[in-house]
């Protein structure tokens, strides 16, 4: 019978470091993502931002031109 390509210890090493990637990847991502959306959320404002800039410049051209 052949060996198993790696030992129960090695197998649980090799998890355990997989379930820390996994867990740190979803930790730092969640602490992003609330920046983010504090930053520009992207629910509940009633103009898209495309359409906020294009708001935001035709007043800043009446102001200029005015």
């Amino acid at each position: 019978m052949d060996k198993p390509p790696m030992t129960d210890e090695e197998a649980r090493g090799v998890h355990s470091l997989a379930m820390l990637t996994i867990v740190g990847f979803a930790f730092f991502s969640a602490i992003f993502h609330y920046m983010v959306w504090q930053w520009r959320p992207w629910f509940g404002k009633p103009l898209s931002y495309g359409a906020a800039q294009l708001i935001d410049a035709a007043h800043t051209a009446t102001r200029f031109l005015s």
